[in-house]
């Protein structure tokens, strides 16, 4: 069974990712959890801020575990992003689209008060990006960090139309745009190559 502090983590990141920072409430995600009033501050004495912190944490702990697994199977990039396509499918079909990205939903309205989420959600956005860009290079892809930079800002924008449409469809029209570009870099960075060793030869 999940601890206390693990079930209001969860249920931050569940009510962050549906309603954002401001909406979700101390209460609600109490309520939600199961867990008794003044618990949250026994388990993060910061308060709010502290919670979402360390929710933000949790989940970029568990992405870039999977970016790990990934790493060491024997997918190539195309394979690759049609499994980040269907993953994100999966999890908007079972939380039937009520769910977003938590670092795009938290970062709408926050201020000063708010900047240890802040600082948190940028450590966060680069870690996930330079964890992919890693993986794309181990697969001989040129400019790794622009293009997984490319392609995790497309599937965001994809769980955005996603959730206004209630419709998985827009990740088939991230696989039929993006999945080209893999390709596209090989290319590009094979001919780059043969062009430098053509001058030193």
């Amino acid at each position: 069974m999940p601890t206390t502090r693990e079930r209001i983590l969860n249920a931050a990141l569940a009510l962050f990712k549906a309603r954002g920072y401001h909406a979700a409430g101390v209460a609600d995600i109490l309520a939600l959890a199961k867990a008794p009033k003044g618990s949250l501050y026994h388990h993060f004495p910061g308060g709010k801020p502290d919670l979402a912190s360390a929710a933000v944490r949790s989940l970029t702990g568990r992405i870039v575990a999977l970016f790990e697994e990934d790493v060491v199977g024997d997918l190539s990039p195309e394979e690759h992003l049609s499994l980040l396509c269907e993953r994100c499918c999966q999890w908007l079909v079972e939380t039937e689209f009520y769910e977003g990205v938590i670092l795009s939903t938290l970062a709408m309205g926050l201020g000063e008060p708010e900047s240890e989420v802040m600082e948190t959600l940028l450590h966060s956005n680069r870690e996930i990006v330079d964890r992919y860009a890693a993986y794309l290079e181990s697969r001989g892809i040129e400019s790794p960090y622009q293009l997984a930079l490319t392609v995790l800002m497309t599937l965001e924008g994809a769980v955005i139309y996603a959730r206004i449409r209630r419709d998985v469809a827009p990740f088939r029209a991230c696989k039929a745009t993006l999945a080209p570009l893999f390709e596209m870099a090989r290319r590009e960075g094979g001919e780059e190559r043969h062009l430098v060793l053509n001058r030193i030869g």
